[in-house]
């Protein structure tokens, strides 16, 4: 089985900040709660781990079937007033601090707004000429 570089370094992870592993399905979550004890590893359990560390990756992709098919005009105007309302705010409330910029417009669904928003404009100058 072919280690790459994400699974190495979570496996790695793992053996550094562990907690012994008693049984096979016994795996730590170092993402739930601290590890405290380093780990040893057998080659069949880092080799399960990375198995299950990869179906985790896949679950949590998102579901872009289930998206394109719920979205109605209604949704999309919904969506576009709220990025509208939403980055307003955060412009209003901005800190100054520059690196929380692209947070403003890459929040929740803002994106489905810039877009709107680029593509828009694109029409108007492209109405222009």
């Amino acid at each position: 089985m072919d280690i790459g570089e994400i699974e190495q370094e979570q496996i790695d992870y793992i053996k550094r900040n562990g907690v012994s592993i008693t049984a096979e399905t016994d795996f730590p979550d170092p993402l739930k709660s601290p590890l405290d004890v380093p780990v040893v590893l057998t080659k069949e359990q880092e080799d399960d781990i990375i198995k299950k560390i990869r179906e985790q990756l896949e679950d949590t992709g998102p579901d872009t079937s289930k998206d394109a098919q719920s979205i109605t005009l209604g949704s999309f105007i919904t969506t576009l007033s709220r990025s509208f309302v939403g980055i307003m705010e955060d412009l209003l409330n901005f800190d100054g601090n520059l690196e929380t910029v692209p947070l403003i417009f890459t929040k929740e669904n803002r994106m489905v707004f810039v877009a709107s928003l680029l593509i828009v404009i694109s029409l108007i100058l492209l109405a222009k000429r």
